[in-house]
């Protein structure tokens, strides 16, 4: 019960949550120990409400009226999602991490950059490679702008630069085969033959 909570926390936007310390050791790696907090001066984290509302609720055991069930990340609004993910990694909560990396399997196609820049940062390299591949392609002023760490923008120009010039090319390619038939139809006299246009034309 809140009564017997031991461990108090202050979120960002002065929300107080009591936690059990019992509960703090066995579901998280990423807090201090109950020797390291003292019971009296609440802990100030950096995060708001809204955040830490959620990933306490993969700490401290379901209420009944939750159906003894955690939360479902599914249902959790998407920007709000990563945000609680983050504080998963950051706090090690265990069940949050395996929570929120399970849904972000499904991510991959919707959400490729906030993967992407999630699951590098925190190691999930088979999630990395399966969110930049949907990004092949894109332009470098839209990733530039939502990539957040340097060497991943390097990494990600490295591997798709290659990509968008064997495109580039491949199309080329295309357009001229293209024009040579369209030139070949003009001169054999065929001027009201229908001609598809290029953007039409698939790889």
């Amino acid at each position: 019960s809140a009564a017997s909570a031991d461990v108090t926390f202050i979120s960002s936007d002065n929300t107080i949550f009591k936690l059990h310390s019992t509960h703090l050791n066995s579901g998280s790696a990423g807090f201090a120990t109950p020797q390291k907090l003292d019971g009296s001066e609440p802990a100030q984290l950096p995060e708001p409400a809204k955040v830490l509302e959620i990933l306490f609720q993969f700490i401290e055991p379901p209420p009944e009226a939750y159906g003894y069930r955690q939360p479902s990340v599914v249902e959790i609004e998407q920007s709000l999602f990563f945000q609680v993910a983050e504080a998963a990694e950051k706090y090690v909560v265990y069940s949050a991490m395996s929570n929120c990396i399970t849904y972000m399997r499904q991510l991959t196609t919707t959400k490729p950059v906030e993967v992407l820049n999630h699951c590098t940062k925190h190691g999930y390299t088979d999630l990395a490679d399966a969110a930049a591949s949907q990004l092949l392609g894109v332009s470098l002023s839209t990733i530039a702008v939502n990539i957040h760490s340097p060497d991943v923008l390097r990494r990600w120009v490295s591997v798709s630069y290659p990509f968008i010039c064997s495109v580039f090319f491949t199309y080329s390619i295309v357009k001229l085969v293209y024009y040579d038939k369209y030139h070949d139809v003009q001169r054999s006299g065929m001027r009201g033959a229908r001609v598809p246009k290029f953007s039409s034309i698939t790889i």
